[in-house]
């Protein structure tokens, strides 16, 4: 079975980098960003319309190409966390959680016992079809599943510090646009209490041993943010990254064209 390089190089206080898959169904992407050097890609299904079959194409393209695959969950129920880990993603992302008691319901659900509560119903996608035992297959499972949590409102910030403490949490990430409305200033990721919060998010987390984050598309901002210690760095999207791209050969080859506003993520 493959370990997730990810969760290794996290432990061991390196840095990884990767994006967002927010519109992209081809697996082909996972390829794409293995050239690129991308360490993971987590595709996203609290907001995308991407479904578990084509989850589990790029997921089976990512762990061929060796990019780590991860995915957001829609949210912090049994079935979006164990369905979405059954499609072979080694971690999950999920939204919304705001307090301690959740963070420990994130843990029971991706899990198996005794560290949670997650049924068996392992899969070629997961074992790469090799012959493993039951115990081995949960204790492997168990020490490679990453979990992350999003901070994204005040509640979750004012109880992080008793979040960041549930064994079994790897990695917190600051969801920017909701973090920044449920302070009351959205989407002004350079205002005073936005960055507080995102220097708080860091002290907390990195004094209890886990991994901070932020995702955003201003790569001058994850620059920062690396500066200040963050090893989990999530730059923008698949979809941003093409657009970016276009349009600056576009500008370079016949001028601006006024299409592209500023990144909301």
């Amino acid at each position: 079975m493959n370990p997730n390089r990810v969760k290794q190089a996290l432990k061991a206080g390196k840095r990884v980098v990767g994006t967002m898959i927010s519109e992209m169904r081809n697996p082909e992407v996972a390829y794409i960003l293995a050239a690129a050097g991308m360490d993971f890609l987590m595709v996203d299904t609290e907001h995308s319309s991407v479904g578990v079959e084509s989850l589990q194409n790029v997921v089976r393209a990512s762990r061929a190409a060796g990019v780590v695959p991860l995915a957001r969950v829609t949210d912090n129920q049994y079935p979006f966390i164990s369905r979405i880990l059954d499609m072979g993603t080694m971690g999950i992302m999920v939204p919304r959680v705001n307090t301690a008691e959740e963070a420990r319901n994130v843990v029971r659900y991706a899990k198996y016992p005794p560290q949670g509560q997650r049924g068996f119903g392992a899969r070629g996608v997961m074992t790469d079809y090799e012959a493993v035992s039951v115990p081995d297959v949960v204790s492997w499972v168990n020490e490679h599943t990453l979990v992350i949590v999003q901070v994204e409102s005040a509640e979750a910030l004012a109880q992080l510090e008793q979040t960041a403490r549930v064994p079994g949490i790897d990695v917190a990430v600051i969801g920017p646009n909701d973090l920044s409305i449920s302070l009351g200033i959205p989407g002004d990721f350079e205002h005073p209490r936005f960055l507080k919060a995102v220097e708080q998010t860091f002290e907390i987390c990195l004094k209890n041993g886990i991994s901070p984050g932020v995702h955003t598309s201003n790569l001058q901002a994850v620059k920062r943010y690396r500066e200040m210690g963050m090893c989990f760095l999530m730059y923008s999207t698949e979809a941003r990254m093409l657009l970016d791209a276009a349009t600056k050969a576009v500008h370079e080859l016949v001028g601006e064209t006024g299409k592209v506003g500023k990144a909301v993520y």
